[in-house]
């Protein structure tokens, strides 16, 4: 896939007090809903540092995806989001019998990450 170099700005709002990085999910969705879970709290916002796919199915990392999308979590772009190809194919998977193609949806969003997300508060 190809970068998008560009900087989202996520302007916060007075009222958040934290801010929880998720650091490199590579699909492992019930890792990420756990986090999601423990470390949910008024005024806490999520951003996901990238490497939102790699080592698991490509269809748990589809659903990692949508998770991600579904909590409007801004992400940006990583080193596995560039290496897996423009049509969704993994190559960094631990589980050869899975599924190697990610769905559209997860393949739109990978697209569409930036570079960077520079933080506003």
């Amino acid at each position: 896939m190809k970068l998008q170099n560009r900087t989202d700005v996520y302007k916060l709002g007075l009222e958040i007090e934290r801010i929880v990085f998720l650091g490199d999910p590579h699909g492992d969705l019930e890792a990420l809903k756990r986090v999601l879970h423990i470390e949910s709290a008024p005024n806490t916002v999520f951003v996901s540092v990238g490497d939102n796919i790699g080592y698991k199915s490509a269809e748990l990392c589809s659903q990692l995806v949508e998770l991600l999308k579904e909590n409007n979590i801004p992400s940006v772009w990583g080193n596995h989001e560039h290496w897996s190809r423009d049509d969704g194919t993994l190559f960094m998977m631990r589980d050869p019998e899975g599924s190697k193609v990610l769905t559209a949806s997860a393949v739109e969003f990978c697209k569409s990450l930036p570079r960077k997300i520079k933080i506003e508060s």
